[in-house]
């Protein structure tokens, strides 16, 4: 799908009317067009596999770190047009403020757990 929409826009620039502006490939059409790529090539490389990968612990580590580095550059892509439109980038913005200022209370809380479940496992 996505690089349907870059053959798409080469499309019309071939036959567009005169006068008309060129629909030039954009920063995101660009980062749209490598992870379109990159996830196709991940998918043929697991699916030319053979059952015996699956089958190896270590190799089939290594496969799963190579899925998750994919869904982790989609997910970032995902995030990147949210934070083209102003109202959204604010919002998510602060957000990620909020999450980081949270971070010292939750390891507090998470030290308070711990402790209090080493003391009530000790007392009972």
């Amino acid at each position: 799908m996505l690089l349907l929409n870059f053959v798409l826009r080469m499309v019309f620039n071939i036959f567009k009317q005169q006068g008309c502006n060129l629909l030039t490939p954009d920063k995101f059409l660009n980062i749209d067009v490598v992870f379109a790529i990159s996830n196709a090539i991940i998918y043929w490389y697991i699916t030319m596999q053979p059952y015996q990968v699956f089958a190896d612990r270590n190799q089939k580590d290594q496969l799963d770190f190579l899925v998750v580095f994919v869904l982790m550059l989609n997910w970032g892509r995902f995030f990147m047009l949210f934070l083209v439109i102003p109202s959204v980038s604010k919002m998510l913005l602060t957000l990620v403020a909020m999450l980081v200022d949270v971070g010292p209370f939750a390891f507090i809380m998470a030290c308070y757990c711990l402790i209090v479940t080493q003391l009530f496992s000790t007392q009972y």
